[in-house]
């Protein structure tokens, strides 16, 4: 168990601002064993995620003060779930959730077991894990956008960055995202997006959740790349 404290910068905290945030500490909670995605880099390999899905029990203030803590349970089918627990400063989660991760080559793109390659890192179960990611909710497509990848969505995987989609879908989703806090999130990355691709973003709303609830998906190249739900508190 990895234990770190952050301060929720000043100004609204955005999806991809919390995603990267989160992907910080996946990454601090690895380095003890050399085990980064800057460190797996010269062996060939990766981290990629495939799932996320988080709850938050009330918005982020800011500048205030939270407490985290992630741990991974052991791999299974090539893939490790990585759990996350925010506590405020009165000992109360924030946040809880958890990402499914795996490693995988970098010249295949296909996930591989780590320990095979030497790679371990701390994992355990300890009873506080948080359900399986699960599928977004998926709400009738009412709009649509195209959008390039270009080199500054780009992470040092060659491909776009798992916090850029999330900043792409509340761009897509526009004054709804930006006049709201985030409640829930649930995303499903399906393929890699790579530089200079066209994406076919499409989104709609729930029809019944007065514009708290929406349903994001991007296709390329013939496939899907990933599919989001976004959930606001009113």
């Amino acid at each position: 168990m990895f234990e770190k404290e952050i301060l929720v910068p000043v100004g609204t905290w955005r999806a991809a601002a919390l995603l990267h945030e989160l992907q910080e500490l996946s990454g601090d909670a690895v380095a003890a064993a050399h085990a980064t995605g800057a460190e797996l880099k010269p062996l060939g390999l990766m981290w990629v995620v495939v799932r996320y899905d988080l709850s938050l029990a009330r918005p982020l203030r800011p500048g205030e003060a939270l407490h985290c803590v992630t741990w991974a349970n052991p791999f299974r089918h090539r893939m490790s779930q990585r759990n996350y627990v925010i506590l405020d400063a009165a000992g109360d989660t924030v946040l809880q959730g958890a990402g499914i991760w795996a490693v995988a080559d970098r010249e295949s793109r296909t996930m591989i077991d780590p320990a095979e390659r030497g790679v371990r890192f701390e994992t355990e179960l300890n009873g506080r894990e948080s359900p399986r990611p699960g599928t977004p909710e998926k709400f009738p497509l009412t709009d649509e956008c195209r959008y390039r990848v270009s080199d500054a969505d780009l992470d040092m995987n060659g491909h776009m960055n798992n916090t850029r989609y999330f900043a792409l879908a509340e761009s897509c989703i526009g004054e709804a995202a930006a006049r709201a806090a985030l409640r829930r999130t649930r995303v499903v990355f399906l393929n890699e997006a790579v530089p200079d691709e066209e994406l076919t973003v499409r989104w709609g709303a729930d029809p019944e959740g007065e514009g708290a609830r929406w349903y994001v998906t991007g296709t390329g190249r013939g496939r899907d790349c990933f599919q989001m739900g976004l959930e606001y508190f009113a």
